[in-house]
């Protein structure tokens, strides 16, 4: 039978490859549908769900830090990584590459966003910016050639290629930030909140 303890982490890594599955495929199917004010309202929007999802993986009561600070880092990410990888793969830099640049640049973004309005949620903080970054560029650099294996187009608005990219990095990015985070305990559990809460209360 598995443990109360197991059951939580089980489902604090599922949330986490919900939320990042959401976030990047939504981006990537719309990247190219509108104007840029239509790319930083829907990233507010879809970086909002993620931080919906790490919040309520982890402090329910923090949960409203962690969507403003995803939502802020979706409007300013995903326009601008999507910029970044549009101009590396014009210059004719390999696609994969180009992606991983972008996710970088992503990853770095939302880390940086989390950690200043989250950061008493944190037991190690200064790994959560480099995890971020690193996850979400090796999700976009493996997306690409795994997403040629399932033969679909890649047109410019909702296309089901960019989508597919966006799932498979999303799904990747959720994978390695969840179990890093949750292995090395990188985040507070409610209950360790709660427990140095009380503590400070009777000093």
């Amino acid at each position: 039978m598995i443990s109360q303890d197991k059951s939580n982490k089980i489902l604090q890594l599922i949330l986490f490859c919900i939320g990042g599955t959401i976030i990047i495929s939504s981006i990537k199917a719309i990247e190219t549908c509108g104007p840029l004010i239509y790319m930083i309202t829907l990233g507010s929007i879809f970086g909002a769900v993620f931080g919906f999802f790490i919040g309520l993986a982890f402090d329910p009561q923090a949960r409203r830090a962690w969507i403003i600070s995803t939502a802020i880092a979706g409007a300013i990410g995903a326009p601008l990584s999507t910029l970044v990888s549009t101009f590396l793969i014009a210059m004719y830099i390999p696609v994969p590459v180009g992606l991983a640049v972008s996710g970088l640049i992503f990853g770095l973004i939302i880390g940086i966003s989390q950690l200043i309005f989250t950061k008493n949620q944190f037991q190690i903080m200064w790994i959560w910016v480099p995890i971020n970054s690193i996850a979400l560029a090796a999700g976009f650099y493996i997306a690409f050639p795994l997403s040629r294996q399932f033969r679909i187009g890649y047109s410019a608005c909702l296309s089901p290629g960019w989508t597919t990219v966006g799932a498979i990095a999303g799904l990747t990015y959720g994978i390695i930030l969840g179990v890093i985070s949750i292995s090395f305990n990188i985040i507070h559990q409610l209950d360790s909140i709660n427990d140095e809460n009380s503590n400070a209360s009777y000093r």
